[in-house]
């Protein structure tokens, strides 16, 4: 007789472990829901109604929910709705960026309330950097100590090794390779810190903070700003790979003769898509295009004014940058088969003729029935949507531990 072993999603699950699942469940259903009946829960997950009351009982002790005014149910009943107290808890929120760093307080809804942004000089070396951090958050804490804070979500460009906790490389940006970023910015804190890629934290944003109710399918998040990736949500989560960086669209090739990339590999996407190309290609052709607005050196915001005051030489580039722009989400496509797709960060700027751009062009290269059910489109948030994203975060973890919340709330009886 064979003896199997079984892997780790074949394995039994312990009571504790079940227990918390369905928490994490209902949670996630009352954040899509907004306000909503016990009945209507358990109909909505197929539990017994007994298990969600009983879960709801607890939350309620904790203070994590609170019940509203009666709801109408079917054959004319009437039930009391519940749903999670918007000001009872709160995370933190951090965005690494090339040339600054952002630290937010929020609700557990995502609403920022407080926001601090910090420039630094890259020539200060990453550990003086993460320390400079560390010391924004501490600042945050103290400043809010009357406030439950459950945990801190840190939104860092990639590559990012989330199963080692490591930043690979920054582009444009070197000194960062293989920094233990997760082990140093949990030093010093007693709350949970969540470090991961800013286009994960993107899509966590657009899953569970936007206006939506969506519960099932595959959304791909692409961040485009100073370089580009991707977030991979299935079912509301995220998709990493085997080390954790599933979704490194930036440093997949689309033209094999083309330039060394810091990653190594040659023509990386990033390197065709990004704010530092774009600025390089304006600078490099000024002189063939005399009546432009455009001067050396512009400013992304300026570029991103001359693209919609129609300026020929912002054209050229936003068309030669769109292009490429245009192979990589084909890539994500064939790869993924995405239902939903996203251009989110400082690319979306630009408005609503980057997605009419991008339609043309992926409707040029490739059958339509590769795309005729995708969705494409700006993200949801006006500001900055990684930033939000860090928030959701801290938020998703904490909503798949939610004993988190049983701590918070006894500590401070």
């Amino acid at each position: 007789m064979s003896t199997e072993v079984l892997s780790l999603q074949q394995r039994g699950k312990n009571l504790e472990s079940v227990q918390e699942m369905n928490r994490a469940s209902v949670l996630r259903i009352m954040m899509k829901r907004s306000t909503c009946s016990r009945a209507e829960i358990a109909r909505e997950l197929g539990l017994k109604q007994a298990t969600i009351t009983n879960i709801i009982n607890d939350f309620l002790s904790w203070g994590l929910v609170v019940e509203t005014s009666l709801l109408s149910g079917k054959k004319g009943r009437r039930s009391i709705g519940v749903q999670i107290s918007q000001k009872s808890f709160y995370v933190i929120g951090v965005r690494l960026r090339r040339t600054s760093y952002k630290v937010g307080l929020f609700d557990i809804y995502g609403e920022n309330i407080v926001m601090e942004k910090y420039p630094y000089d890259k020539k200060l070396g990453p550990m003086r950097v993460v320390r400079m951090m560390r010391e924004s958050i501490e600042n945050m804490l103290q400043a809010h100590a009357d406030k439950r804070i459950v945990a801190i979500g840190v939104a860092v460009p990639g590559p990012y090794f989330s199963e080692k906790g490591m930043i690979s490389s920054m582009t444009e940006f070197p000194g960062w390779e293989d920094i233990p970023f997760q082990e140093e910015m949990a030093k010093g804190f007693s709350i949970p810190v969540i470090v991961d890629h800013d286009s994960n934290a993107g899509a966590l944003a657009e899953w569970w903070l936007a206006t939506n109710e969506q519960l099932s399918g595959t959304l791909v998040y692409i961040g485009a700003g100073d370089g580009i990736g991707a977030g991979i949500l299935h079912d509301g989560a995220v998709f990493r790979g085997a080390m954790g960086i599933a979704g490194e669209i930036g440093h997949a090739s689309i033209n094999k003769d083309g330039p060394v990339c810091e990653c190594g590999n040659r023509g990386c996407l990033t390197n065709y898509v990004s704010t530092p190309y774009m600025a390089q290609r304006i600078n490099g052709a000024l002189a063939d295009y005399p009546g432009t607005i455009l001067k050396r050196d512009s400013s992304f915001f300026e570029i991103v004014e001359a693209i919609n005051k129609k300026d020929p030489l912002a054209l050229y580039v936003f068309r030669d940058v769109m292009g490429s722009l245009s192979i990589g989400i084909i890539n994500v496509i064939c790869a993924y088969g995405p239902n939903e797709i996203i251009i989110s960060d400082r690319f979306s700027l630009i408005g609503e003729s980057i997605i009419d751009t991008l339609m043309e062009m992926v409707t040029e290269k490739a059958k339509r029935n590769y795309f005729e059910n995708v969705t494409l489109r700006l993200g949801s948030f006006t500001k900055d949507s990684s930033f939000i994203g860090a928030a959701a975060l801290a938020i998703d973890y904490c909503f798949g531990n939610s004993n988190i919340f049983e701590r918070s709330a006894g500590a401070q009886a």
